[in-house]
C-alpha cells in the first residue's frame, strides 16, 4: 500500500510540473512591475518604475535591471502584443510622457531618464536578457531569456522586439 501512495504522489507531481510547463510555453513567465510615487490613476507620468520581478510558485525573484532597462521592460510589457523595431521603441519612448517625466512625482532629478536611441535599444535588449537570465537562474527555471525577450525577423532585415509574459502592475505611493 505504501508503494501505491508513493507512486500516486509522484504522478501528481509530474502532472503539476507538466501543467506548469504548458502554461509557461503558452503565456510566458509571470512578471510583476512595481511603480511608486503613484498619485491616483494607472501608470501616469511622474511615477517611477521601481522594479521588475519574476513570479514563480508564489515567490518573487528580482530581475536586476538598471533604470534604463526597467523603463524598457515596462514599455515592452505595455506593448507586448505587437513586436516593434528598435527605431519604433526609441521614438515612442522619447515622446511618451510616462517615460519623459519618469519619477518626477518624487521631486528629485535623480530618477529622471534620458532619451533612448535605436542603437541603444539594440544593446539594451542583450542586457535585458542577461537580467532575466540571472532572475531565472535564482528561480531555478530553465527558460532561455530569448523566449521572453523575443526577436522577430521581418522580410527587410528589420528586427522587432516583443515581451512574452503575463504582466501585472502594482502601484504604491512610496
Amino acid at each position: 500500500m505504501a508503494k501505491k501512495n508513493e507512486f500516486a504522489r509522484v504522478i501528481r507531481q509530474v502532472r503539476v510540473m507538466t501543467g506548469e510547463a504548458r502554461r509557461l510555453r503558452e503565456t510566458g513567465i509571470r512578471l510583476l512591475i512595481r511603480h511608486r510615487f503613484w498619485q491616483r490613476g494607472e501608470c501616469l507620468p511622474g511615477e517611477e518604475v521601481l522594479g521588475v520581478w519574476v513570479i514563480y510558485r508564489r515567490r518573487e525573484f528580482a530581475v536586476p535591471l538598471s533604470l534604463r532597462l526597467r523603463l524598457l521592460t515596462d514599455f515592452l510589457a505595455a506593448h507586448r502584443h505587437v513586436g516593434q523595431s528598435a527605431g519604433q521603441i526609441a521614438a515612442r519612448m522619447n515622446i511618451d510622457e510616462f517615460y519623459r517625466r519618469h519619477g518626477t512625482n518624487a521631486k528629485t532629478k535623480a530618477l529622471m531618464s534620458s532619451g533612448m536611441s535605436r542603437t541603444a535599444i539594440k544593446q539594451q535588449m542583450m542586457r535585458l536578457r542577461l537580467g532575466f537570465r540571472l532572475a531565472l537562474k535564482e528561480a531555478r527555471l530553465s527558460i532561455d531569456p530569448t523566449k521572453i525577450v523575443i526577436s522577430e525577423s521581418t522580410t527587410m532585415n528589420e528586427v522587432r522586439y516583443r515581451l512574452k509574459a503575463s504582466v501585472r502592475w502594482q502601484h504604491s505611493e512610496l
